[in-house]
């Protein structure tokens, strides 16, 4: 039986898999806002804030990241004056190179204050030792407004009811084509309008997500990390 991404990352630091996680109580006192139902990673995904629903939109529009789920368990902490800390993600990702990272949805304004600084430390060393990566996002990855866009332009194509035959029949003939589509006008004359934001969503061709996305878009055939609607999960 295959092991899901929480349950490895729970045995990682040692958590049994069936343990589960504290509910979350966000700084004025309200539980889980909402829940963002995932077609690419095919769960319920959690958010508590308007930055963690930007980043699950990111991420489901995301060529980078091929496993993602939130509030997997809850790690056991110190801090440096001893104290423990019981610390549960946001969301742990699994990138396309297999390294998982927890992200951390914190408004730029709060990263300076000393204790939450002194929090991701102890975080950051602990999620080192087992091999995972601490990456916190601000509004200055996220609240971008056409990549924004983008990201629910592809997630609302992966959410599109299709047969698996009817992509593959879409697939054929992007490969089949003598002169493969250089912009997103050239792949909807080949395929229709949706079938072309379908073959960007699952990855049978690549685009821009920082540029926005119109018949004049150039298309790309080699993934780009820049390109990526998550391109932040790869630190410069």
């Amino acid at each position: 039986m295959t092991t899901s991404l929480g349950d490895r990352f729970a045995q990682m630091v040692g958590r049994s898999p069936s343990f589960r996680p504290r509910r979350v109580v966000t700084r004025n006192g309200y539980r889980v806002r909402g829940i963002f139902s995932s077609t690419r990673f095919n769960r319920p995904m959690h958010w508590e804030s308007g930055l963690q629903w930007d980043l699950l939109y990111r991420l489901e529009a995301s060529w980078l990241v091929i496993d993602a789920c939130t509030r997997p368990t809850t790690v056991d902490v110190v801090l440096e004056d001893g104290a423990r800390l019981g610390y549960t993600p946001h969301v742990l990702a699994q990138r396309r190179d297999g390294q998982l990272i927890c992200l951390e949805c914190i408004p730029s304004k709060q990263l300076t204050d000393a204790s939450i600084a002194t929090r991701l430390t102890a975080i950051r060393r602990r999620l080192t030792d087992v091999g995972v990566t601490l990456l916190v996002v601000t509004e200055a990855q996220l609240d971008l407004p056409i990549a924004q866009r983008n990201a629910r332009l592809i997630a609302q194509a992966l959410r599109t009811i299709r047969t698996s035959e009817s992509d593959a029949e879409d697939c054929r003939r992007l490969a089949m084509t003598k002169c493969r589509p250089t912009t997103f006008s050239d792949l909807q004359s080949l395929l229709s309008c949706e079938s072309a934001l379908r073959m960007l969503a699952l990855g049978r061709v690549y685009a821009d997500m920082y540029r926005p996305l119109n018949a004049a878009t150039p298309l790309t055939y080699a993934l780009e990390e820049r390109f990526d609607a998550a391109d932040f999960v790869y630190p410069q």
